[in-house]
């Protein structure tokens, strides 16, 4: 039996300068999440949930939000197109999966650990990363019904 080898590596992949968040384990897929996030808002990505994301039954994937590649459904090429279509997507094979144990912890394992591309500038770039969290949703509620102005909301969040 031959043992698996590491993907290799593309060049933009060994000089990519995001550091891999660390392997560990968490009371909760939500705490591993938290984390995850974390790291990338501190190091300039974001990750997103992939296919086959089962997390009643303890799995949890998650990938650079910059995975996968622009897929060009028409047939018509982006040269021929009235409307020129852009995409954030490069190919990132950063993967992170997360596993629970029969002890009700969460294991996070880092697969691919390099992306291939430069980290965001900006992190409102990233839509999985603008959503609100549950506190800023109760907060925007409260001052709704105290009627304070949608701009004086939008100043407080």
């Amino acid at each position: 039996m031959t043992p698996l080898q590491p993907p290799s590596l593309t060049p933009s992949e060994l000089a990519s300068p995001i550091p891999a968040p660390q392997p560990g384990w968490f009371d909760s897929w939500q705490d591993a999440k938290a984390y995850i996030d974390a790291h990338g808002m501190e190091h300039g990505y974001a990750v997103t949930s992939t296919h086959g994301d089962d997390k009643k039954n303890g799995k949890l994937k998650l990938a650079c939000d910059r995975a996968a590649k622009y897929d060009n459904l028409s047939g018509i090429s982006e040269n021929e197109k009235l409307k020129k279509k852009s995409s954030r997507k490069c190919g990132c094979r950063m993967y992170i999966l997360a596993r629970k144990h029969p002890n009700d912890r969460w294991e996070l394992m880092i697969k691919h650990e390099r992306h291939n591309h430069e980290p965001s500038h900006d992190m409102a770039s990233h839509p999985t990363l603008r959503r609100l969290n549950a506190d800023a949703l109760d907060q925007i509620a409260t001052m709704m019904m105290n009627r304070v102005p949608p701009r004086a909301q939008t100043a407080v969040i």
